[in-house]
């Protein structure tokens, strides 16, 4: 009864009332190739993305948990029979301390039973290494993928060059991939001197209590080596992890204060001008897509609660409009929750001391050959986007946009109306490609601005409207460069800058094919 008197107080604060029914929202239908927003009203539009957590892995008869790298927090461990089988192999004794990376998603944890004290539940879909014979590996850095053996020696890993090769004794050597095949089940990459293969399946290395989920085979020459893979082991979803608040007012009595951490936990504060206790909930956070991001609370004030909200990022902001309490949805009131990011120093003077670009002429040219790295950039966005290219080709090219000394990716698809195509924009996080920005409808070539926005340089795109060819100003928000020109403003010929990228003009069809 004291839990229903909690909540009744927290749904006067956040909630209008809910009547008999909620009025129903406009309908849109979404272009096919944009995914479609999740929405608490719509549970089969909540699509769970999976990411990879790492940590010590604790697996017992009755209780099995991860606890994330560099975290307090611990996760119950949700694995099939299939996984728990093969999981359990590694261990010499139960409740014995393992290093594991694991693929999957979160979910509440049941109100009764040895998960209801756990944060969440972490949903394994596949294990990408599990190890007793050195638990305290956070302290190593991120990888890519690579696949190894052991008799003989000899790994193999993929580098923004495409494969580097290191046997036994030997020295590296270098290889450029021309094709590459992917699927959820097998990965085949191509290249002059041999070809490499992935296989989901079952593997150990004879020489460590390390159990894998792929096994490789490379053949180089005349030369075939036998061994196991892991996929790479950096969590592309980090982006959302910070501080975002919002600030009381007369009208909302409190302030809100949320804490998306880098273990994928979430702290809610809810701070009063009154003078009462502050609350605190505690749940965890996921990323749905590119845009908006899943905070679910399953503790209020050390009481079992299960509250959700979705939020829609916009720059540096968050927003909210609805809460999902119980199995029911509530309007927030005023028009939502919206939460503003808190930076550091740093980068408010990163943003500030970005240099300007001049009118010194520079043309760089777009790529049409095949690199590997670039090549899994664009599957893994359109995975992301739960989107199935057929017979797509794209033109490429690298340039710093953001005055890091580490050049972006721009990729243009054949995914054009007449002579304006789809442009996607990736940056370097942890030695990958992550997805960053995607415009709509740009043609080439185009020119860069003498200014940034949120230290990224200006895009000045050229558009024909009334009759007229004329450049519009396309600034970075804070998170991407928005998805259309909509809305950009005339650029003055003072601001174009001498930078011009796609400089070739060349159709993205005469391009890679994806």
């Amino acid at each position: 009864m004291k839990q229903l008197t909690t909540l009744a107080a927290l749904f006067a604060l956040l909630a209008i009332q809910a009547c008999s029914s909620p009025p129903p929202e406009q309908s849109a239908v979404a272009p096919s190739s944009e995914p479609i927003p999740a929405t608490l009203d719509n549970p089969a539009s909540v699509k769970m993305q999976t990411f990879i957590l790492r940590g010590e892995v604790v697996l017992g008869p009755d209780v099995s948990s991860l606890t994330p790298c560099d975290s307090n927090n611990q996760y119950w461990l949700d694995l099939s029979p299939e996984l728990k089988q093969q999981a359990r192999a590694v261990a010499h004794q139960p409740y014995q301390a393992l290093y594991g990376e694991v693929i999957g998603y979160l979910m509440p944890p049941s109100q009764t039973g040895f998960n209801g004290d756990y944060t969440a539940r972490f949903v394994v879909q596949q294990i990408n290494q599990l190890s007793a014979e050195n638990p305290q590996r956070c302290q190593h850095p991120s990888r890519p993928t690579r696949a190894f053996g052991t008799e003989p020696f000899w790994s193999i890993q993929f580098t923004p060059q495409g494969l580097e090769f290191q046997p036994l004794g030997g020295d590296k050597q270098h290889f450029m991939i021309e094709n590459s095949q992917l699927s959820t089940q097998q990965r085949h990459y191509q290249f002059p001197e041999g070809q490499l293969s992935l296989v989901r399946a079952v593997c150990s290395d004879n020489m460590s209590d390390t159990l894998y989920s792929w096994r490789s085979t490379l053949t180089l020459s005349a030369t075939t080596y036998q061994g196991c893979a892991t996929l790479s082991n950096v969590d592309t979803t980090q982006t959302w992890a910070g501080t975002y608040f919002a600030s009381a007012s007369d009208q909302r009595g409190f302030g809100v204060t949320l804490e998306l951490n880098a273990d994928h936990s979430a702290i809610t504060r809810y701070r009063y001008l009154s003078g009462e206790r502050e609350l605190v909930e505690k749940g965890y956070w996921q990323q749905l897509n590119p845009k908006q991001v899943q905070v679910v609370m399953t503790h209020h004030q050390q009481q079992y609660l299960l509250s959700e909200r979705i939020y829609t990022r916009d720059g540096f902001q968050l927003h909210a409009d609805k809460e999902k309490i119980g199995h029911q949805v509530y309007p927030i009131s005023e028009g939502g929750l919206t939460l503003f990011q808190a930076k550091s120093v740093t980068d408010e003077q990163a943003t500030f001391h970005r240099p300007t670009l001049n009118d010194r002429p520079q043309s760089i040219p777009s790529r049409g050959d095949y690199d590997e790295q670039v090549d899994q950039a664009i599957k893994r966005y359109f995975a992301l986007h739960k989107t199935a290219p057929s017979h797509v080709h794209y033109r490429w090219l690298k340039y710093d946009l953001n005055g890091n000394q580490t050049p972006e990716l721009l990729v243009q698809l054949d995914w054009c109306q007449q002579d304006q195509c789809t442009l996607l924009i990736f940056e370097q996080k942890a030695g990958e490609w992550r997805f960053n920005s995607r415009i709509n409808q740009v043609a080439t070539p185009f020119q860069l601005g003498k200014l940034a926005h949120h230290g990224w340089q200006d895009l000045m795109l050229p558009l024909r409207r009334d009759q007229q060819t004329q450049h519009y100003q396309l600034a970075y928000n804070g998170i991407s460069y928005p998805v259309t020109t909509r809305g950009a403003q005339p650029a003055q010929t003072t601001q174009i800058s001498g930078v011009t990228l796609f400089a070739d003009g060349l159709a993205p069809k005469s391009g890679v094919k994806l």
